[in-house]
């Protein structure tokens, strides 16, 4: 799923996002800021997955069995020729636009991360020297960009885990949480997930390691 970003680091900068929006809350008005979140979240959600499953459709229509779908080059030709230039131009603006937006992204989530781990703060001058070096280093050594994009997928995907273990054990507690914290069947379908999620991803690192299809 080209463009289907996996950023499993979003979660710390939503957190940091809704501190800092909403700063120290007090008990009375906890309930009310949580609801205004869950809907927040789930209105993201829903946006994220429309676009996941539109171009999964999209793909199932338009590239199957065109064996030059395998690169983006070949995506876009292939768009280009099975429905029309502007969808072919619009799905190369898409990965631009989405290009863009992983980066800035990536580079808050880095500042809420090190803030939080560190309590300090990287100056952004440096943290965008820092986010664009690999990008520069990939484009100058003329890398394949369709497997780079894979290959970043694949190596983000291993961080699930590291972001929903934390998050099930922070939420679950009371001492952190308070009256706030998860009940038993959010927790235990976290876990389900989180347990789900590694299971996949060790199925992958075995397949790679073996060589196996």
């Amino acid at each position: 799923m080209l463009g289907a970003t996996i950023m499993p680091h979003v979660i710390y900068l939503h957190s940091a996002l809704s501190r800092d929006k909403h700063g120290k809350v007090e008990a009375k008005k906890l309930q009310p800021i949580l609801r205004a979140t869950k809907i927040d979240v789930a209105i993201a959600m829903v946006l994220a997955g429309g676009v996941n499953i539109s171009m999964l459709v999209l793909a199932a229509a338009a590239l199957q069995g065109s064996a030059a779908s395998e690169s983006l080059q070949g995506i876009f030709q292939s768009l280009g020729t099975t429905l029309t230039p502007l969808v072919a131009w619009l799905f190369a603006l898409g990965l631009l636009v989405s290009g863009f937006a992983s980066t800035a992204v990536g580079t808050q989530a880095g500042d809420a991360i090190m803030h939080g781990l560190l309590k300090r703060r990287v100056s952004p001058l440096i943290r965008r020297v820092i986010v664009i070096i690999p990008s520069i280093t990939i484009l100058a050594l003329a890398v394949d960009p369709t497997q780079i994009l894979l290959v970043s997928q694949i190596t983000l995907s291993f961080g699930v885990p590291f972001a929903l273990i934390p998050l099930a054990i922070t939420t679950s507690s009371k001492g952190i949480m308070g009256e706030a914290k998860n009940t038993r069947a959010i927790t235990a379908a976290i876990y389900l997930i989180t347990a789900f999620v590694s299971a996949l991803n060790l199925v992958l690192i075995w397949l790679t390691v073996t060589g196996a299809q």
